[in-house]
Formats: C-alpha cells, structure tokens, sequence
C-alpha cells in the first residue's frame, strides 16, 4: 500500500509469513527533546 502524504510517500507492506507491518519510506529529523518524570 502507498500512502501519500505531504512529505512524500509511505509504503506499508505485510508480511503473511510472520504477521509483521513494514513501514518504509523517506525520512527527516523534525524534533528533539526530552520528557521529565
């Protein structure tokens, strides 16, 4: 499945074999951070 997104593409695929989603696709670093307890 292609998913079209503003960013650009997202591929989804499942694998019957062992039940497992891949999601692949470009990627950009958009935020750091970090969360206090």
């Amino acid at each position: 499945v292609e998913i079209i997104m503003d960013g650009g593409s997202l591929f989804l695929e499942w694998r019957q074999s062992d039940g497992h989603v891949l999601m692949t696709g470009s990627v950009a670093y958009v935020f750091d951070g970090i969360i206090k307890n």
